[in-house]
């Protein structure tokens, strides 16, 4: 950017070349702010009621939460708590944990999507075919783990694959697109003329609060 050009300039002269610019003034490039776009509650249902299986209770938890969509591909079974008087829903961002509501609108899916998701996950672990990639440090210290319930995916992948780094085979989360695609699908079939993504989901849900 104009921005990080001025900067590079600046410093190859004060650092490398050693000669002070003085009190030189520049006028740098002004971020540019852009309103964020903001589904009206009736749009979030029109979208929420064409999206079909996984792709509903994502939108549903994207909307509901306000939890970014890496977040809630991420979670793993373990990361849901439903003792609670209002279940939570706990998602990492950054490597920090953090905790948000989760709507009770969203408990019957989500319940009956762990309930199917168990059931699959018994038959696979009876064929040895259950195991999950985990964060480097667990794998190390706890390697079966990865064939636990409370480590499988809320949301996995329909294949195994290989982690580039150790060729282990397991299984991983779905992957973002597979939701985009949905909801940009969605998001025409609705007719909305806005810009509908998982991402505006997400700020929708804050400006509701409001």
């Amino acid at each position: 950017t104009q921005n990080q050009a001025l900067s590079a300039l600046i410093f190859l002269y004060q650092s490398v070349l050693d000669i002070d610019l003085g009190g030189i003034r520049s006028r740098r490039a002004s971020a540019k702010r852009t309103i964020p776009t903001v589904l009206s509650p009736s749009e979030v249902g029109a979208l929420l009621e064409l999206l079909e299986g996984v792709p509903h209770l994502v939108g549903s938890l994207l909307y509901g939460t306000g939890a970014g969509l890496i977040e809630v591909l991420r979670l793993r079974r373990q990361d849901i708590d439903f003792e609670r008087g209002v279940p939570y829903l706990s998602a990492t961002k950054g490597g920090h944990q953090r905790v948000t509501m989760l709507p009770l609108a969203v408990r019957e899916e989500l319940e009956d999507h762990l309930r199917h998701l168990r059931r699959r996950f018994l038959v696979k672990r009876a064929g040895g075919s259950a195991a999950v990639h985990l964060p480097g440090a667990i794998a190390l210290k706890y390697p079966r783990a990865s064939t636990s319930w409370k480590w499988q995916w809320v949301f996995p992948a329909s294949k195994d694959s290989a982690d580039p780094r150790t060729a282990v085979v397991a299984r991983y989360h779905l992957h973002p697109s597979a939701i985009q695609k949905a909801v940009a699908r969605a998001a025409r079939q609705a007719g909305i003329a806005k810009k509908a993504t998982c991402h505006t989901l997400r700020h929708t849900f804050a400006t509701h609060l409001l």
